[in-house]
This record gives structure tokens, sequence and C-alpha cells, in this order.
């Protein structure tokens, strides 16, 4: 796994459809490229999170006092 992965999914995050094609053009080892695409219902799932709790700060605290437990 290159440094890369890690800055580019976790430091950026994105649409997982945009981001599985990214990895593939940078990620050079199948392993990883595999990994990614066999959890890509994972990605996808963590994205639309972020995405509901970025909206605003109120539905952040929301998400960290209710849903969170």
């Amino acid at each position: 796994m290159t440094y890369k992965f890690l800055t580019f999914v976790y430091d950026q995050p994105r649409d997982p459809d945009g981001l599985a094609q990214s990895l593939l053009e940078f990620e050079k080892d199948s392993r990883v490229q595999e990994l990614m695409l066999a959890n890509y219902e994972v990605f996808k799932s963590a994205y639309i999170r972020l995405a509901a709790v970025s909206g605003s700060e109120a539905a952040t605290w929301w998400y960290i006092f209710w849903v969170s437990e």
C-alpha cells in the first residue's frame, strides 16, 4: 500500500465511485485494489454518513450524541 492511498482516501473523503476509479490509477498493488473494490459498500456508507453530518453544525452534534452510541 502506498502512502498516497492513506492521504487520498482518508484525508480527502470523496464519492466512492470516483475513489475506486482513481485508486485503480495510482495504486499498483493488486491486493489493495481488490480490497478497495471488495469493500465498496463500506466506503459508500461512510461517505453518505459523512455527507449527512457535514451538512450543518446541528447535524454533527446530533450524530455525536445520538447516533454514535
